[in-house]
C-alpha cells in the first residue's frame, strides 16, 4: 500500500492511500471461503453454494470490511510510525473519491483522508509569579462553626415565651371571609420555620407573639417561594385532585412554637463531634475547627490559583490550530452530519484543545503516571469511607472494591482524577508563589467575579 503525506496549512495535511488489488485480494478471497462454508441457501447443501452467488450475495460488504479494516491498519500504522499526535480522528476528504466496491471485478482503491494534527511547541510562562491567597480565619468564624455544630446536634424542645427568629411554629388556620372567621370554612394545621415566612411585615408580626396568640395572613404569601401546588398540598392540606376553591386569607392560632435547644459542650460531646479523644475541651474545639476551616479555604484558594495559571498558560501559548479541519471534524461528529458548528461551541472546542495540549506537554515532562496499584488503594479508600455510614465488614468492604475495580469506566475514571491531582500538585510545587492574605469577604467577591466571568 502508499501512502502519500501533502501538507495542506500548519497542522493539517491529506493523507492519500492507493489499496492495490494484491494488498487485499487473499484475504478477500479468504472471507468468502468462510462464508460459502456456513451458508446454507435453499436448492444448494450447507457449504456447496457456488462461489458466483456468494459473490453476488456478500461479495459487497465482505469486500467493504476487509477493505476498512486494512485502510485503519495501516493509517493507525502510518501514524504511529510518523510519532503524529493527531486533533480528532481521520476524516474522508471532501473531494474524497467515490469507490463502488465492486465484488466481482476487482481494483485498485484510492482513499484521501483530511487529518490535523499538533503542532510541536514549548509551553512559556510557568517562569511567573502567581499570587497564591490565604484567607483570614476570624474568630467569629470559628464561633459560627461551632455554634452549628452545638445547634445541629441540640434537643428540638417546646417553649413558652417570646418567637424568635429560627424557631418553628404550628398553626391552626380558619379561612376567612371579610374580617371574620368563614362559617364552614376550610380548615387547617401546618407547621413553618419564621425563617421561611415569605411577608417580611408578617415575619415582624410573629417575632413579638407567642403559644396561643392569634393573627391574620394571606396563605398564598406565609411560606416564600412556593406554587399554588405546594400551598394546597402542604398548607392547605388538601388531597391531590381536590379541586375545592378555598380563599387566601386565614386566622390562624398558634398551637406551639419548638425551639433547637443547642447542645451542651461536654467532653463526651466534643469527643463524640470531632472523633478524637484528645479534644476534651472547648479552646481544644475551637483549635481544631481552625485548622479544619484554614484546611478548607487553603484548598479554595489552591483552585483559585489553578485558574489563574492555567489561563495564563493559555494566553502565553496561543498555539496555531487547523481550525478549518477542526470544525469540520466537529460537524462530522453531530448527528447527521447537517448541523453548523456555532462559533460560540467552536471557540470554547479550540480553547479546551489547546488546554489539552498544553497539559499532556507538561504531563509528559513532568513524567506524570499513575500506577494500578494507586488506583485500587483510591477506589478501596473510596469504599471505606462510603462504608463508615453502613458498619460494613472487611468482607463486605473487599467485595465492593473487587467489583467496582470491574468497571471499566469506574477504574478510567479514578484514573484520571489521580493524574488530575498529581498534575495539579505538581503545577504548584514547580511555580513561583507570592501569598496574599485577604478576608473572607474578600475571597467570596474573587470567587463571584470568576463565576460570573466563567458564564460569560
Amino acid at each position: 500500500m502508499q501512502i502519500t503525506k501533502n501538507e495542506i496549512s500548519p497542522g493539517s495535511a491529506q493523507l492519500q492511500l492507493k489499496l492495490e488489488v494484491n494488498d487485499y485480494k487473499d484475504k478477500y478471497l479468504s472471507e468468502l471461503r468462510k462464508q460459502a462454508q456456513k451458508a446454507q441457501m435453499k436448492g444448494f447443501r450447507k457449504g456447496k453454494t457456488p462461489s458466483n452467488i456468494i459473490r453476488k450475495m456478500y461479495g459487497k460488504s465482505i469486500l467493504f470490511d476487509v477493505v476498512m479494516d486494512r485502510i485503519n491498519d495501516e493509517l493507525n500504522e502510518y501514524i504511529t510510525k510518523e510519532n503524529l499526535e493527531l486533533l480528532g480522528q481521520p476524516i474522508p476528504a471532501e473531494d474524497h473519491p467515490e469507490n463502488d466496491f465492486d465484488p466481482i471485478h476487482l481494483k485498485d482503491i484510492d482513499f484521501v483522508f483530511d487529518i490535523g494534527y499538533a503542532p510541536d511547541f514549548e509551553v512559556n510562562g510557568l517562569d511567573k509569579t502567581f499570587t497564591l491567597y490565604k484567607v483570614q480565619i476570624e474568630d467569629d468564624m470559628v464561633t459560627e462553626e461551632l455554634d452549628n455544630l452545638t445547634s445541629r446536634s441540640g434537643k428540638l424542645e417546646e417553649v413558652e415565651n417570646d418567637i424568635q427568629p429560627d424557631d418553628r411554629i404550628k398553626i391552626n388556620a380558619e379561612e376567612m371571609e371579610g374580617n371574620e372567621v368563614k362559617e364552614n370554612g376550610w380548615a387547617t394545621e401546618f407547621s413553618i420555620l419564621i425563617s421561611t415566612v415569605g411577608d417580611e411585615d408578617l415575619k415582624t408580626q410573629l417575632l413579638t407573639l407567642k403559644k396561643g396568640d392569634s393573627f391574620d395572613f394571606d396563605i398564598d404569601k406565609i411560606e416564600k417561594d412556593k406554587d399554588e401546588k405546594f400551598v394546597r398540598k402542604y398548607l392547605l392540606n388538601m388531597d391531590e385532585g381536590d379541586e375545592t376553591e378555598v380563599g387566601n386569607r386565614f386566622r390562624g392560632t398558634i398551637t406551639s412554637v419548638s425551639r433547637m435547644i443547642p447542645a451542651e459542650v461536654t467532653v463526651e460531646w466534643l469527643q463524640r463531634m470531632f472523633n478524637d479523644e484528645e479534644v476534651t475541651t472547648e479552646e481544644q474545639a475551637r483549635e481544631k475547627i481552625l485548622a479544619n476551616i484554614q484546611s478548607f479555604y487553603d484548598n479554595q484558594c489552591k483552585e483559585v490559583l489553578f485558574h489563574d495559571i492555567k489561563k495564563a498558560l493559555q494566553e502565553l501559548n496561543p498555539i496555531e490550530l487547523p481550525n478549518e479541519f477542526l470544525k469540520r471534524f466537529m460537524k462530522n461528529e453531530k448527528e447527521g452530519n447537517e448541523v453548523e458548528v456555532q462559533d460560540d461551541e467552536f471557540t470554547k472546542s479550540l480553547n479546551a484543545t489547546r488546554w489539552q495540549l498544553i497539559k499532556a506537554k507538561l504531563e509528559k515532562k513532568m513524567d506524570i503516571q499513575v500506577e494500578p496499584d494507586e488506583v485500587v488503594q483510591s477506589i478501596r479508600r473510596k469504599v471505606l469511607n462510603y462504608s463508615a455510614n453502613y458498619s460494613f465488614s472487611v468482607d463486605m468492604v473487599d467485595d465492593l472494591t473487587k467489583r467496582l475495580l470491574n468497571d471499566e469506566k469506574q477504574v478510567r475514571d479514578e484514573y484520571v482524577l489521580i493524574a488530575e491531582r498529581k498534575f495539579l500538585q505538581a503545577i504548584f510545587e514547580i511555580v513561583d508563589k507570592n501569598v496574599e492574605e485577604i478576608t473572607r469577604d474578600e475571597y467570596m467577591k474573587m470567587v463571584a467575579a470568576l463565576n460570573e466571568n466563567a458564564k460569560g
